[in-house]
């Protein structure tokens, strides 16, 4: 498991400005040299952009830290390419063989779309994948061919950093769920969520940059609000992440978590939340579908669409609030979205730098030396 270390944060305090193409290079360097094939390292290397340029860095190029340090450990196996084995009509298992998360991802789209253009449901089991960061991605390949995608994601068992309600220790994943809708001619819908307060790469992104953690993302084993980031990652863990909710409502976000990992635990067959689970790895189990699979037309499904955007669209705002915009519609301004450089905490920086022998190593201290 990943440790994450306070020491230097006050040192390696605010941002450093990164072209992307810098970013992409340094991935594929350290992931190569860890046996990954060039390919597959450039399409890790776009998936961890893409999110830093989304505005998720807690699925952005952080996670390459978490990579690097599993394949060192042989956690994670960078040759490793996913294999498929069709079960039933329109039904498939992926197995991610320990491989690169993002690549069981491409891999359970790809299967999605083919058997939905054979079969009127298409289903897919993944198992031991690594890491698969965003499921987002996922949704909007699926949504682009027209078809709808509901997406279910545990860690294979591990990952146990959230606390059921009034638990004094962690016993399940975050658990994001996923559901993808085409859109009229512009983008999908896309749902990406946790089943949890906060995910837990928000947490540990927030931690990197030196930044707080906002109330009721944490609590100790007494149940009292903490926003000391740090104290997640110790051992024993000092902090939790409660289910999705406010002070209250925890159990829904709990049972809705119970379902996703007998979904992807139970049921897709990746291993369900237990002593001695894997730390490392997803699995899952996801469908898709036309909307017409219903007995909906097209236009029928696409009329309403436009209704259900223009009735939100149109909503009166509070003072200062931006306008209702649907899931997954991004309200731009993300870091680099322009073409410009990645603002990356000079800290994480640092470290991805200290991966390989990228001169990037040397400008970040410099820039955090000049902070001191």
């Amino acid at each position: 498991m990943l440790t994450i270390e306070t020491a230097g944060t006050v040192e390696r305090s605010g941002t450093v400005p990164v072209p992307a193409d810098e970013a992409h290079d340094l991935v594929v360097s350290v992931l190569v040299r860890r046996g990954a094939d060039a390919g597959s390292a450039d399409r890790v290397a776009r998936h961890l952009l893409t999110a830093e340029r989304d505005g998720h860095p807690s699925h952005g190029l952080m996670r390459l830290l978490e990579y690097a340090h599993d394949i060192d450990a042989d956690d994670l196996r960078p040759a490793v390419l996913p294999s498929v084995r069709r079960t039933a009509p329109g039904v498939s298992v992926v197995d991610g063989g320990q491989g690169l998360g993002v690549l069981a991802l491409d891999t359970v789209a790809d299967e999605l779309v083919r058997s939905c253009a054979e079969h009127p449901v298409a289903l897919v089991a993944l198992r031991g994948a690594g890491h698969l960061g965003s499921l987002a991605p996922l949704g909007r390949a699926v949504a682009a061919e027209g078809l709808c995608c509901l997406g279910f994601a545990n860690y294979s068992g591990g990952g146990q950093r959230v606390a059921p309600p009034g638990a004094a220790e962690g016993r399940l994943a975050t658990n994001p769920v996923l559901a993808a809708f085409p859109g009229d001619g512009g983008a999908p819908v896309v749902v990406d969520m946790t089943t949890a307060a906060s995910s837990e790469g928000e947490i540990r992104a927030r931690l990197l940059a030196g930044q707080p953690v906002p109330p009721g993302w944490l609590h100790d084993d007494r149940g009292r609000p903490t926003d000391r980031a740090q104290g997640l990652y110790e051992d024993p863990p000092a902090a939790f992440i409660p289910p999705l909710g406010t002070a209250g409502t925890e159990h829904r976000g709990y049972a809705l978590a119970v379902a996703v990992e007998l979904l992807a635990g139970a049921v897709a067959g990746g291993g369900v939340a237990r002593p001695g689970a894997p730390s490392t790895g997803n699995s899952g189990l996801f469908l898709a579908f036309s909307p017409e699979v219903a007995g909906t037309s097209r236009d029928g499904y696409l009329s309403a669409f436009r209704q259900l955007e223009e009735h939100l669209a149109t909503t009166r705002t509070q003072p200062g609030r931006p306008a209702v915009r649907l899931p997954g519609r991004s309200a731009g301004g993300a870091a680099g979205a322009d073409g410009g450089p990645l603002h990356v905490p000079a800290r994480l920086w640092a470290e991805l730098c200290e991966l390989t022998d990228a001169p990037g190593g040397a400008r970040a201290a410099d820039a955090t030396e000049k902070r001191k």
